[in-house]
């Protein structure tokens, strides 16, 4: 078995090289980078979060949150993979079917010249002068993983609502956000939403922050590894939804909704419900 996690751009082409020689292996991909057509079929088994559904899920719990507007941060790079910039188009319409204004900023590339602490920079810098010019019932989303921790930061400083990371999970940005040391409940999920909450109450931010009560992304992982091992051993079917959700549902310890990209492909999209922090617990 070989796990990819992420299947970044170039892992077609590793794929297609190892098949040359052991096509035996299992090949598990989650969160595929490149053409999700492509990997549908390329792959044993791929994993990702449903982007294509969270486009209207998002928009709908920022705006039960108290969101009038909904700022989108992310930049050319991002917007050309497909599921993102359909999960951008969902976005906009349902912005639109409820009435709230959807505004696109372009970030820094974090693989730019300027790095990471450029683009952190960029947006410790931006959501105060977004929040002066639109108010306070703003929400903000970034599609890059290394924008959350600035992004959640500014905005419990500055009074904006935060939904959900590109990539959900108790242990995305939140904790550095807030300045929480976690390591002594490392993978205790229940501890760390409770301790994110506590902290998110004291600095006045009860139900305008919210994730998914589980790191999605290291759940596909191991789900997806877990299922690989029992197809190697007869137990399960590696493309079996039920088989799939079964197992996901043991790694997250909640309900999960999967979906198939295409009716006989080997990519699966999961959906997990949110927990608001101040509201939920």
């Amino acid at each position: 078995i070989i796990a990819i996690c992420q299947a970044v751009p170039g892992t077609a082409a590793a794929i297609d090289k190892i098949r040359q020689t052991r096509d035996d292996i299992i090949i598990v991909a989650v969160s595929p980078h490149e053409d999700p057509a492509m990997m549908d079929k390329k792959t044993d088994l791929a994993l990702d979060v449903n982007n294509l559904a969270r486009g209207a899920a998002i928009v709908r719990l920022a705006n039960a949150m108290g969101a009038t507007k909904l700022l989108h941060y992310s930049f050319p790079r991002h917007m050309s993979m497909e599921l993102l910039a359909k999960r951008r188009e969902q976005m906009e319409e349902e912005c639109e079917r409820l009435g709230m204004e959807f505004i696109f900023v372009t970030a820094p590339d974090p693989t730019g010249p300027d790095g990471i602490p450029g683009a952190q920079k960029f947006i410790l810098e931006d959501v105060p002068r977004q929040v002066e010019q639109h108010g306070k019932d703003i929400a903000v989303f970034s599609t890059n993983c290394g924008m959350q921790e600035p992004l959640i930061a500014a905005a419990l400083e500055h009074g904006a609502i935060f939904a959900e990371q590109c990539c959900p999970s108790p242990t995305h940005g939140y904790p550095a956000a807030l300045g929480l040391d976690v390591s002594g409940i490392a993978g205790d999920m229940p501890k760390i939403v409770a301790a994110i909450e506590e902290k998110i109450i004291e600095k006045g931010g009860a139900g305008r922050f919210a994730t998914w009560p589980v790191p999605i992304n290291m759940a596909l992982l191991r789900a997806g590894i877990e299922l690989a091992i029992e197809a190697l051993e007869g137990k399960a079917e590696l493309t079996n939804i039920d088989d799939l959700t079964r197992v996901l549902e043991q790694e997250t310890g909640v309900s999960v909704d999967i979906q198939r990209y295409s009716e006989d492909g080997n990519l699966f999209l999961a959906l997990v419900s949110s927990v608001v922090f101040g509201l939920d617990q």
